[in-house]
Order: C-alpha cells, then structure tokens, then sequence
C-alpha cells in the first residue's frame, strides 16, 4: 500500500508490505489540515485480530486529527484515552495437563 500527499513544498509518503498475517495490527494516518498544518502518526498494534486492526486504525486516525488542530500532545493524550481502561489487566493461570 503507498499513499502520498502533497500541500506545498512538503511531501509526505507511507508505504506498507503486506505481512504473512492478516489482518496487521499496525495502522498509519497523515492529515493536512486547510491551513497545511500537517499531522501524521504509526501504530504499532500488537496482534494479527480484526479488533486490533479496527482500533489501531481508530487510533491512527483520531490522533492525527487531533493533532494537527490541537498539537502533537493533544492527539497522543487522546489516543491514550481512547484505549484507556482501568480494569484491564494480564492473567496467567498455569494448569497441569489432568486439570484440562
């Protein structure tokens, strides 16, 4: 995938390979708004799920928005939010093969 913007002098281009595994957990967004202010962000998302697919996405985007209205703090502080969770937590059990 290449996508490529131009707004004056400045030229901005992405370019992704297709991996082994689909869907990718990595996203990429550029947006430029009316005035060129331009913001761009990669997320690198962690799994091959349709879920991490969609919110990487979700996040590449908002962020980028964000950004280039509000600065670069602004659009990483929300895409925080948006993935924030308080009762999120990793579990490991461990079980002996007669358990199963």
């Amino acid at each position: 995938m290449t996508t490529q913007f131009g707004y004056g002098n400045v030229r901005i281009a992405v370019a992704a390979r297709t991996g082994t595994a689909t869907p990718s957990g990595d996203a990429i967004a550029i947006h430029v708004q009316a005035d060129g202010t331009t913001a761009a962000a990669v997320v690198d998302g962690i799994g091959h799920s349709h879920r991490v697919a969609s919110v990487a996405e979700l996040l590449a985007t908002v962020m980028v928005r964000v950004a280039a209205r509000r600065g670069s703090l602004a659009g990483l502080l929300t895409g925080t939010e948006l993935v924030a969770d308080k009762g999120a937590g990793v579990t490991n059990r461990s079980r002996t093969p007669s358990q199963w």
